[in-house]
């Protein structure tokens, strides 16, 4: 990162910051989180006495169809409810009968009322989920994903499984 020498912003939790050998120079300062705000509220269905459980891989991680394709086929007949954040080829795949979900979704909005959250472990939902309190099963795809999903793992605030290949036993357990 190229620091500047007025200032500098960081948008992580301290509980699942590393130990700094050295301090950050004063110009650092964590804001902890950014929770974006969203134009409309999000509207749960009806509890049914199942839990409900998001599912968003990201802008990119929903674009592979594939990928999407085998989470809705594993999650399909577990006994908790979807809600999917779908992504931009979202008319390349179906939903499961227990499944709901657009293209996009006003994450902020709807993370208050969900039980769990499967993530690809983007800095947004990773510093959402921890400020609502969402427990996350962590799938990282590329970037700053795989280690946000090893801190959440090591933390205990979530668990990190290999994105590739899945089976059913790993992520339904």
């Amino acid at each position: 990162i190229h620091e500047s020498p007025w200032l500098n912003l960081a948008l992580y939790p301290d509980e699942l910051d590393y130990r700094r050998r050295a301090p950050l120079r004063p110009t650092w300062h964590n804001l902890q989180t950014s929770v974006r705000a969203t134009d409309d509220p999000w509207e749960p269905p009806e509890r049914d006495g199942r839990r409900l459980v998001y599912l968003s891989l990201g802008s990119l991680g929903s674009a592979d169809v594939a990928l999407m394709r085998e989470l809705v086929a594993l999650l399909a007949d577990t006994p908790h409810r979807y809600v999917v954040s779908r992504g931009p080829r979202h008319d390349e795949y179906e939903l499961a009968d227990n499944m709901t979900g657009a293209e996009f979704l006003p994450q902020t909005s709807l993370l208050p009322h969900v039980d769990a959250v499967i993530t690809h472990g983007g800095n947004n939902t990773v510093t959402e989920c921890m400020w609502f309190g969402k427990p996350m099963l962590v799938l990282p795809i590329f970037w700053d994903q795989h280690d946000n999903a090893q801190r959440v793992h090591e933390r205990r605030y979530g668990i990190r499984l290999p994105t590739y290949p899945l089976t059913r036993g790993a992520l339904v357990t």
